[in-house]
């Protein structure tokens, strides 16, 4: 079975609390091979490694400081109907 999700929900879960906790994880790991999904995976491993700092045990794209660029995605794939 295909899923459905849109990158956008993915984020927004995260987002929320809503989900599993999992969420950014399963974006990256059942889409690391979709063509459509390439610009989302880029952009969030982006700000990952950006906001990781060595010896940090947090990956930064769960980080606070991720928030407002992961909103700011989640808006734009929104507004792409993603």
């Amino acid at each position: 079975m295909k899923d459905e999700t849109k990158p956008s929900q993915y984020i927004r879960t995260h987002l929320s609390g809503a989900g599993n906790g999992y969420e950014l994880d399963d974006l990256l790991s059942w889409h690391d091979r979709d063509p459509e999904w390439q610009d989302v995976i880029e952009r969030l491993l982006e700000i990952n490694d950006r906001l990781t700092l060595p010896g940090e045990p947090r990956l930064g794209v769960y980080k606070p400081e991720a928030r407002g660029e992961l909103i700011a995605l989640a808006e734009l794939l929104e507004q792409q109907g993603r």
